[in-house]
């Protein structure tokens, strides 16, 4: 069978990882999302850790992928144009328990392959970081920080320049097999068709495997709610640690409990909690997390009960429970027994965007071997930058956000970007490519003149300007 098109269900950072490493070949591929834009998802709802791979069973795909991603990740980041950082992180103890359980941790990284894993004391603690509690840590030198969206977003563009096609604002409510055995992705208002699926719907993975008789698992959505703390400077004079820094984990909830984690970008997050919820697209904040989210963060540095809180969010792990309801602890990467070119994921969670890259070259080495071919290689690979932020801007130097540092010039090179993806042009969009109205005004100013400066520059009606996609309309109308 010779395989011509491909399409991928879902632009969260597997589906984009996939779209990149497929991009690089002589084939059609097609990304289909529901939402508006990459990464509106738990891709875009998370601490931005680059995992060293400790925290994961030994043999599973979770931990093989994991260690995988953390030792490529850098070389891939710079590939992509993005920023990390490799902070390290303590994961701190104070009990006998803790210890006891610091030490099994240790064990199940260095049987995973992570290099440099030590339990350290007290003054080891306050030399790595001074600010943090704790009797005793394991010291994770490997452990890095990086943006999540522009992660996400860069995979897109990478994917995007060599060819792939995006479509946003389409959910898939219907697959069919074709009489040649090609399938037909229905959407509620278009078809598709391709020799090759692959569903990375995230939390809906469940659902899409459902359309093709793949019943056996179901998604059990679990939120996690996290608090953004304001920069160091005038409302937060105690500084903040420069690493991430986590509690013992409650391997009862598999989760690893309430932590701190400095982002890119210069704040500080708390979080997240953890709850089973019923509804997937709830990303509510709850006043009594909220409350344990300050207890925990407090619990870590004692300091912090003095910085104020700029904003809060949610992200919604898709947690996989079988026919039985219960969890399955592992990543599933199967190809369908009955459907020939038919492929999902399920339960891509944490630590998923870590693994994302070395997930999609194992299904695509996967999917060239069941076919037996040996897909043939594009000569030329592009770059995101043959494509993209390539036009130029001058006299739009004026500062738009004074928080973040973001000009006039940075507010429409991500607009064009987004619509040179073929996403939807949306505050959330600009605001993950540029970290516009992430400053402690939450965009209280800064909203109003990225509206003005899009209906002076793009023909974009304030009435038509939405924060993540329809539904979401920033304004109801204009007043003369």
């Amino acid at each position: 069978m010779l395989i011509k098109d491909v399409i991928i269900i879902g632009a969260g950072a597997v589906g984009c990882a996939l779209a990149k490493v497929f991009s690089e070949y002589r084939m059609n591929v097609c990304v289909i999302e529901k939402e508006a834009d990459v990464a509106f998802g738990t891709s875009g709802r998370n601490s931005g850790v680059v995992h060293a791979g400790f925290n994961n069973k030994p043999g599973s795909f979770k931990a093989k992928f994991c260690v995988e991603g953390s030792r490529g990740f850098e070389n891939l980041a710079e590939e992509l144009g993005i920023e990390y950082k490799k902070t390290g992180k303590l994961v701190t103890g104070f009990s006998d328990d803790d210890r006891k359980k610091l030490e099994e941790l240790k064990k199940r990284g260095e049987i995973n392959g992570v290099e440099g894993l030590e339990i350290i004391d007290g003054n080891r603690i306050k030399d790595i970081c001074g600010s943090v509690k704790g009797n005793f840590a394991l010291w994770s030198p490997q452990t890095a920080v990086f943006d999540p969206f522009e992660y996400t977003i860069a995979l897109a563009e990478t994917a995007a320049a060599n060819g792939t096609g995006f479509v946003f604002n389409e959910r898939v409510i219907e697959i069919k097999v074709t009489d040649s055995g090609r399938f037909k992705v229905m959407t509620e208002n278009n078809s598709f068709e391709s020799d090759i699926l692959i569903n990375c719907a995230g939390l809906g993975s469940a659902e899409i495997c459902k359309m093709l008789g793949v019943n056996r698992y179901d998604i059990n959505p679990c939120r996690g709610e996290y608090h953004i703390l304001a920069k160091p400077g005038k409302n937060n004079d105690i500084g903040e640690p420069k690493i991430p820094v986590y509690p013992v984990p409650d391997e009862k909830k598999g989760v690893l409990g309430v932590h701190l984690t400095p982002t890119v970008g210069g704040n500080l997050m708390a979080g997240p909690g953890a709850e089973f919820i019923e509804d997937k697209d709830d990303y509510a904040n709850e006043e009594d997390m909220m409350k344990l989210l300050s207890e925990g963060m407090v619990r870590l540095i004692p300091d912090l009960q003095n910085v104020p809180v700029i904003r809060s969010f949610s992200g919604i792990r898709p947690k996989l429970t079988d026919s039985k309801n219960e969890i399955i602890e592992d990543f599933v990467i199967e190809k369908s027994e009955e459907y020939e070119g038919f492929y999902y994921l399920v339960g891509i969670e944490s630590p998923g965007i870590t693994a994302s890259m070395p997930i999609a070259k194992y299904l695509f080495d996967r999917i060239e071997k069941d076919f037996g071919e040996s897909f043939e290689k594009k000569k030329n690979c592009k770059s995101r930058k043959d494509m993209f932020s390539r036009r130029e801007y001058k006299g739009l130097r004026k500062m738009v956000c004074r928080c973040e540092g973001v000009t006039e010039e940075r507010i429409l090179r991500a607009f064009d970007d987004i619509v040179l993806l073929g996403a939807e042009p949306t505050i959330k969009g600009i605001k993950n490519r540029t970290r516009a109205f992430m400053g402690s005004c939450q965009g209280c100013f800064c909203t109003i003149d990225t509206t003005e400066l899009l209906g002076r520059e793009r023909n974009v009606s304030p009435d038509r300007l939405t924060y993540s996609g329809k539904g979401s309309e920033m304004f109801e109308g204009i007043l003369k």
